[in-house]
């Protein structure tokens, strides 16, 4: 039962995220696109950081075999598929060797034909490097210490927030590699706080209301957040603090949002096929909706709004689409072969 609640909270914090994705690449308003742009991202890290068990595996080789499955075949079948939608339902003309370059690459913000592509091979690079940190030094305070100076470089000498650059968003990974870490941190240890005692409990509620209260701060407060984005230059010193802080506060927030929901039909859906809805809503989703206004010659304006109506046409159009995959070709998620057959 506490495994089955477990996975309830986690869904729907699945759910919330990925809602939050689709609706940063439609057309919000600025102000709450920059909002979502400060944690999302952190926040799925976190939640793969959550979901690992580094316990399962005995080698670095049994990792990459499981995450080639999970990760690395999604990332080569949803690139197809997106390449076909590109070509189809974009009517655009594809360059092979660009193509081929870009798959290869893996960078962020640089895969053309579904930009959010990324995610994955980053994802896979991160876990990587989790384990072999992990596996050279047990101690988790030094491991977040050296999490935060890895992020810190990332930030400050690879100016990862501007230009992103590396093969296979290994910067990237640098940067959301401290997120993933929290995130097993607290898979480890949220069971262990006793608190029964006085002093953990006014700790931990502190800490959850001046998270939380920053996150409303950010979402109430556009000029703070275009501070960051737009007057800070990369190498103030700060910058990563301020970062960090937007993103935890972020996480934390939507973390408890997931526990006070607890369960949730429609999220815990969502959730469920993350996978998928993340893999396809901007080559089907999001082009189908620009083709439609096109055609419709519908003008194109950034409304909150709208953005609503845009993402639940989008998770509607994506529906049979979830259920002929999970039925059909599971290999494309890694939970079976070529013939449905689970794993």
């Amino acid at each position: 039962m506490q495994n089955k609640e477990h996975f309830n909270w986690i869904d729907v914090l699945k759910g919330l995220g990925i809602i939050l994705v689709i609706l940063g690449h439609i057309r919000l308003s600025p102000e709450l696109i920059n909002y979502i742009y400060l944690f999302h991202m952190p926040l799925f890290f976190f939640i793969s950081g959550y979901l690992m068990n580094i316990s399962k595996y005995n080698s670095m080789g049994q990792l990459v075999k499981k995450k080639t499955r999970t990760l690395l075949i999604p990332y080569i079948t949803f690139s197809a598929i997106s390449i076909i939608c590109y070509s189809v339902i974009g009517h655009k003309d594809i360059d092979v060797s660009a193509t081929v370059l870009s798959i290869i690459e893996g960078k962020r913000n640089e895969i053309y034909f579904n930009v959010p592509l990324w995610f994955l091979v980053g994802l896979f690079v991160v876990e990587m490097m989790y384990y072999i940190q992990k596996k050279l030094l047990k101690n988790d305070i030094l491991l977040l210490i050296l999490a935060i100076l890895i992020n810190y470089i990332a930030v400050v000498f690879l100016k990862v927030i501007e230009t992103p650059n590396w093969i296979w968003s290994i910067d990237t990974a640098m940067y959301y590699l401290l997120y993933y870490q929290l995130g097993n941190l607290f898979r480890v240890y949220k069971n262990k706080i006793d608190f029964n005692k006085m002093f953990n409990k006014v700790a931990v509620g502190i800490f959850i209301f001046l998270c939380i209260s920053f996150n409303l701060l950010s979402l109430v407060s556009p000029d703070l957040i275009n501070y960051v984005y737009n007057y800070l230059d990369v190498n103030n010193k700060f910058l990563v603090i301020r970062l960090i802080a937007f993103a935890i506060s972020g996480i934390v927030t939507y973390v408890c949002l997931a526990m006070y929901i607890k369960k949730s039909t429609m999220l815990e859906y969502i959730g469920k096929n993350s996978l998928i809805i993340f893999a396809l809503h901007w080559p089907i989703g999001i082009w189908a909706l620009d083709m439609l206004k096109v055609q419709m010659q519908i003008q194109i304006v950034h409304s909150n709004a709208l953005a609503i109506i845009e993402l639940i046409i989008i998770l509607l159009i994506l529906r049979p689409i979830i259920k002929i995959i999970n039925n059909n070709f599971p290999i494309i998620l890694g939970r079976g072969d070529f013939f449905g057959t689970p794993k």
